[in-house]
């Protein structure tokens, strides 16, 4: 890639969704490359994520649909829908302009093939949705033509609908986590072990087998359960900074924002994951892998083991500055916005200095579902 001042300026439209602020934290980064982005919702985030315009009545988002290939020169729809599906999709198309349709996790997952290529996402994954995800997946894969997504296992639902998928970074908040006043060292031997699990939905979390393997652990080392649940954002990353440690979720094939944030604060965080569904850029990964069966004896290992706890916080802050910053975050985006002028069809990890890679049939291996389930 040349130089980020060597590339043209871009004006970004992000939305209409912002799952875990991924896309605001995306905007913060174009805006540091010199693009102007626009992050516009739907309605505002319980959380306290930040955006800068809600469009709540219809009238009003069909007007700024049809005029988004005018203002944008791309449009990246998060959530798996744009404002107005896919009114401002084709508005963009029209005009030549780039777009990409970005999938978050249970905006892209059908139940067939989480049953048959991810076991762990497959226990929670509710077949009653499968055909309106299914149909939306089509009917924006026949207009974008480009989608986004984190990690492999997210590939393996969209192979059947898009000539493109884009493996790139997501975007945690850095500036607001390296304001956070977090303690520097890690809980010494004989104190309570702080273990926290903030679920924004327990049954997906898997919360109910988290708060037993916690409550199983507490009867061999001291620990003291913290679950936050429902918080504004900032609210709970104070929580995390305080933590020891962060038990992200069960059910799980990759992990989430949430243990993002956590290994940037510098926790050690435990997740339910196949490593090999990650990312290439992303491996190996400090996250510790757990399931059912192994997270309480995990706990009380670490609960005994300071100078491992700190090991793997200071991997994890690393990490997670190298993978998930905003402006590596925004380097993939923009090699990717470019790229998807040429129509190469294909699957590409984009790495957070926004080298392009194709990836070939044998990476993807493991993540491509039978005929009979591409759809």
């Amino acid at each position: 890639m040349g130089d980020a001042a060597d590339e043209p300026r871009l004006r970004v439209l992000l939305g209409p969704t912002d799952p875990a602020g991924v896309a605001h934290n995306l905007g913060q980064g174009l805006r540091e490359l010199g693009h102007s982005t626009e992050t516009v919702v739907w309605e505002p985030s319980p959380f306290g994520y930040a955006h800068d315009r809600v469009i709540e009545s219809v009238p009003e988002r069909l007007r700024f649909a049809l005029g988004a290939g005018r203002r944008h020169d791309v449009v990246h729809a998060f959530g798996g829908r744009s404002l107005v599906p896919y009114l401002d999709l084709v508005a963009a198309r029209l005009r030549r302009r780039s777009t990409i349709v970005q999938y978050n996790g249970t905006d892209a997952r059908d139940s067939a093939i989480a049953a048959e290529l991810h076991p762990a996402r497959a226990r929670i994954v509710d077949p009653a949705r499968d055909r309106n995800i299914r149909a939306h997946r089509r009917a924006a894969g026949l207009i974008a033509r480009s989608a986004a997504v984190q990690d492999l296992e997210l590939v393996s639902y969209l192979l059947g609908s898009y000539r493109t998928i884009y493996v790139i970074p997501f975007a945690i908040d850095l500036p607001t986590i390296d304001a956070i006043d977090r303690p520097d060292a890690p809980a010494q031997s004989g104190k309570p072990l702080r273990v926290l699990h903030a679920p924004s939905n327990r049954r997906v979390k898997g919360s109910d087998l988290i708060d037993a393997a916690i409550a199983a652990a507490g009867e061999e080392a001291a620990i003291e359960p913290v679950t936050v649940h429902g918080m504004p954002h900032e609210q709970t990353l104070a929580a995390v900074a305080h933590a020891d440690v962060v038990v992200d979720q069960l059910n799980s094939e990759t992990p989430g924002v949430l243990a993002a944030e956590g290994m940037a604060l510098g926790k050690p965080v435990l997740v339910e994951m196949d490593e090999r569904k990650l990312a290439p850029f992303a491996r190996p990964t400090p996250a510790v892998a757990i399931d059912r069966d192994t997270l309480a004896a995990r706990l009380v290992a670490l609960a005994h083991d300071p100078a491992e706890r700190a090991r793997l916080g200071a991997a994890g802050r690393s990490y997670a500055r190298a993978v998930h910053s905003p402006l590596g975050a925004a380097r993939a985006a923009t090699a990717a916005y470019h790229h998807s002028r040429t129509g190469t069809p294909g699957v590409f990890q984009v790495t957070p200095d926004g080298a392009i890679v194709q990836l070939n049939p044998s990476d993807l291996a493991h993540v491509t579902p039978s005929g009979a389930q591409r759809s």
